[in-house]
């Protein structure tokens, strides 16, 4: 891609072109490409984009986590007890340790942190950290139960460190089971399970991308849950003209979902990128497409 002359903000373009590499079969991938000093930045938000078991510790100091409007999350069967119980759902969602996950930025809530608020990302304006409280005497009593996730991508992986947080802190027993992706779907709109995996990347850069996922008309919503105060709070902020009054009854319906703990919130996602130190203001932008256009080398 060469640099427009004529692009009205031409003196702010300080790259004469960019090249992308597209490795044919046979070649070395994108990594070695990196390692060998033909390409200076590379990542992705799919998982794939990085040959880990190339790098060397000290070209892992290069290695960057930049955030993307996404949310990997388990879904209750709100309709099967015993997680018709809300205590029971919340002493779940924080048996976690989300710190601890090979994947992303923890979550407590379900607006990823790259969307905009009024001045700041809304993530920076409501935090998410105050919305969990625990009863884990009630979860010791549940009895044994499948996480379904779909094969791809290490789900399988994730589930197995929740499983594990769950037995060290709860004392309680689940299993995994992988399932094809169509399956997954199928069994999650028809309720035919018990702990679903799911996950959700914004269509457009507003809080409504996410919330308007749960409400009574939406045609994504597989939770099986509606809540008439929620969609109340979702319409008076189609309403609202106020950029700050519309964040309000954001945060509002944000906080009756987790209240409710209607999905238990993972990690936000993240990109892996390596980046060469002398590349300057490439990023990944709110929806995991790479921003180069204001990007330099020092």
């Amino acid at each position: 891609m060469a640099k427009n002359p004529n692009y009205y903000a031409a003196k702010e373009i300080q790259f004469s072109e960019v090249q992308f590499l597209v490795p044919a079969a046979g070649q070395p991938s994108n990594t070695a490409a990196y390692l060998d000093d033909n390409l200076d930045w590379i990542g992705s938000v799919e998982t794939t984009a990085i040959d880990y078991s190339l790098l060397s510790a000290e070209v892992f100091n290069e290695k960057y986590e930049l955030p993307y409007v996404g949310l990997y999350y388990y879904q209750f069967n709100l309709n099967k007890a015993p997680f018709n119980n809300i205590k029971i759902r919340k002493a779940l969602a924080m048996a976690v340790d989300r710190e601890s996950l090979p994947y992303g930025t923890p979550a407590y809530g379900n607006v990823a942190p790259t969307i905009h608020g009024v001045k700041q990302p809304f993530r920076s304006e409501i935090a998410d950290s105050t919305y969990f409280n625990e009863d884990l005497k009630m979860a010791k009593k549940l009895p044994k139960f499948n996480i379904i996730v779909n094969e791809e991508q290490n789900h399988d992986l994730v589930a197995r460190f929740i499983i594990s947080d769950w037995k060290e802190n709860l004392g309680i027993e689940a299993n995994v089971e992988v399932q094809s992706w169509n399956e997954l779907l199928d069994n999650r709109y028809s309720q035919n399970f018990t702990v679903a995996r799911a996950g959700w990347r914004a269509d457009y850069n507003d809080p409504a991308t996410f919330l308007e996922y749960f409400t009574s008309w939406s045609e994504d919503n597989d939770s099986g849950w509606n809540n008439k105060q929620y969609d109340s709070y979702l319409r008076q902020a189609r309403q609202e003209q106020e950029p700050a009054g519309r964040m309000r009854f954001y945060a509002k319906a944000e906080k009756l979902l987790m209240d409710e703990m209607i999905i238990l919130p993972l990690y936000y996602y993240v990109a892996d990128v390596l980046a060469k130190p002398n590349v300057k203001n490439v990023y990944v932008d709110y929806d995991g497409s790479i921003a180069f256009t204001r990007g330099y080398l020092k």
